[in-house]
């Protein structure tokens, strides 16, 4: 899930130049976060850190915006949102939850024009004292799709809005393509956004948390497991047995592949003290850490997410920056 913490930089680690270039530095005090990877651009809200609060007090409102992968000025999209949630871009807008009393999905032009709600009331009321959230959602070229968490029911939406459609009360969404939402846990499973029955498309060995990705051939996934470790594997896109890539991993919090064909899984991970960005080779499951930092134990500070991979660099957002290193055999 993505939030609107974050970074007070953005890095470029250029392989050719060998270290790090900022690219755009905000003002003191201003962090920015919740980063999601488009065409060309990254989305990202932005909030103001008072000297007296720690990670979970910042006050609204939130801008929203994006700036170009290679560099430059960023574009203001939305002026003032209450807590966003950044769902992820497409071609002509960024999709995101409004959190306040009631969960509303927006789009928000990326040619800086008003947003668009697109269907408010997309998660149950509050109970008690629990707010209304959403901790799983995705999109693909046609619907956005979530899991409202206190109805513990899956949605599907068309991109342009209209009324929620129920898919699943037993199935989440990880990962979403073609007009098919995707879960993984003790078995890779699929069902369309027009709804019907939720197929299995193969049957894997997780214990613990799963994640899932894919390109334009296979699902790469992340299981944890029974002893505390990872292990990161394929299945086909149209289903099958599942093939490890590597085992003896840490619990990876994200992974993320090139959309079209994958040298690499790249993840974020954070054990004990320390954070790290890695990437696990496909042939042959060798592992390497591209970077790595300290975490504070107690407020989380310092884990790294991953922002996406677009074919040419990976980026994660990391201790107050959002970062890249370029991908490389």
């Amino acid at each position: 899930m993505k939030s609107a913490l974050g970074a007070v930089a953005i890095l470029w680690f250029a392989v050719a130049c060998g270290g790090p270039m900022t690219l755009i530095s905000a003002p003191g005090g201003k962090c920015l976060g919740g980063e999601v990877l488009g065409d060309g651009v990254i989305a990202y809200g932005q909030f103001v850190i008072q000297p007296t609060q720690t990670a979970d007090q910042y006050p609204p409102p939130f801008p929203l915006l994006t700036i170009p992968v290679s560099g430059g000025s960023p574009t203001t999209l939305v002026a003032s949102e209450d807590y966003p949630i950044l769902i992820g871009l497409d071609a002509k807008n960024l999709y995101y939850f409004s959190v306040g009393i009631t969960v509303a999905l927006k789009s928000a032009p990326l040619t800086g024009a008003s947003p668009t709600i697109l269907a408010d009331n997309v998660v149950g009321p509050p109970v008690g004292t629990v707010q209304p959230y959403v901790t799983a959602f995705a999109l693909d070229e046609s619907y956005l799709y979530w899991v409202d968490d206190q109805l513990h029911e899956l949605y599907s939406l068309p991109l342009n809005g209209g009324t929620p459609l129920a898919l699943s009360s037993t199935m989440r969404v990880q990962f979403a393509r073609s007009g098919t939402a995707y879960c993984a846990g003790s078995s890779l499973q699929s069902i369309p956004a027009t709804g019907g029955s939720v197929t299995t498309l193969a049957s894997l060995p997780a214990d613990g948390p799963t994640n899932l990705v894919a390109d334009d051939s296979f699902f790469y996934l992340s299981l944890g497991l029974l002893d505390g470790g990872t292990v990161i594997g394929r299945v086909p896109l149209d289903g099958g047995t599942f093939s490890t890539i590597a085992s003896g991993l840490p619990v990876l919090l994200e992974i993320a592949v090139d959309p079209k064909a994958s040298q690499f899984v790249y993840w974020s991970a954070a054990v004990r003290n320390t954070g790290s960005i890695g990437r696990t080779r496909v042939s042959d499951g060798k592992t390497v850490v591209l970077a790595s930092d300290s975490v504070d134990p107690v407020s989380g500070a310092g884990i790294p997410t991953l922002a996406g991979v677009d074919g040419e660099n990976v980026y994660w957002d990391w201790n107050c920056s959002l970062e890249k290193i370029a991908e490389r055999p």
